[in-house]
């Protein structure tokens, strides 16, 4: 459990530090909360933006959860997935893109959140940063657990 807490806690803060430079780049705007509150709006819908303060808190609650829950599936599965990827890198590769897949045609479609339309270049640098910022970090994070467990 200590490595999932750990792996939550730093996958949840490198995605939302990719998510917040990437508004600030996109808009120019150095005020990050309407991200937190999109987040909020998948649960509330546009209620959210109606009580954006209180919104902010919850949707860093929801941030840290997915990220929670992404850990809490590849942690404790990691053994076996490794006999078939065999290479933490790969492992982490593939889970960033399972999860880019998980969240935009799965989580996003059937939550309260308004959805962009898809584009190539968002779509492969939200794919870059889940690899990078998620996927990857569990991967190192768990295969360190696994070097120590055995």
């Amino acid at each position: 459990m200590r490595t999932i807490i750990i792996a939550t806690l730093v996958t949840g803060t490198l995605d939302g530090i990719a998510a917040c430079l990437m508004y600030i780049i996109r808009t120019g705007r150095w005020d990050v909360q309407p991200i937190f509150v999109y987040i909020a709006s998948g649960v509330y819908g546009n209620d959210a933006f109606e009580a954006r303060d209180i919104m902010l808190w919850r949707g860093i609650l929801f941030h840290y959860l997915v990220a929670f829950i992404f850990c809490l599936v590849l942690v404790p599965s990691y053994r076996l997935i490794f006999k078939v990827l065999p290479n933490q890198f790969l492992v982490g590769l593939v889970y960033g893109l399972l999860i880019y897949g998980t969240m935009n045609f799965v989580v996003l479609p059937l939550s309260n959140a308004s959805i962009r339309p898809f584009e190539w270049g968002g779509a492969i640098l939200s794919s870059l940063i889940l690899i990078l910022c998620v996927g990857l970090p569990i991967s190192l994070l768990a295969q360190k657990r696994l070097v120590i467990n055995a």
